[in-house]
């Protein structure tokens, strides 16, 4: 779909939708390429303002979702060294042994949470 469509009055569908105060559609035709072109003028304030807040908004967002992506691939690899650990445990090695595997498990981990 064309997200710059302009329609019969001469604004474009992102401006309609600022106008009508439907700010999530604004803000996904803003993701999508849409640009604040409104009628004779380039684009209105309103537009103009509210493409640059949902741009705001969507990069938080974005961040925010690599964040939590980054910090399940650790804390899934973290479980993985437990459990590998924990098999070698279980395959007869000594506690002392167990013990520092653990601590540098947390040293490659940066958590520093073994070293009490």
């Amino acid at each position: 779909a064309n997200v710059n469509h302009r329609l019969s009055t001469g604004v474009n569908v992102f401006h309609f939708a600022v106008k009508t105060e439907h700010n999530d559609i604004a803000a996904y035709l803003s993701a999508k390429g849409a640009r604040p072109a409104c009628g004779e003028r380039s684009s209105c304030t309103k537009c103009r303002l509210l493409q640059k807040m949902s741009l705001r908004r969507l990069e938080r967002m974005r961040a925010g979702i690599r964040q939590r992506i980054a910090a399940e691939i650790q804390r899934q690899a973290q479980a993985a060294e437990l459990d590998e650990a924990m098999r070698e445990l279980e395959s007869g090695m000594s506690f002392s042994d167990f013990v520092a595997e653990m601590r540098k498990a947390d040293e490659r981990c940066g958590s520093g949470a073994g070293s009490g």
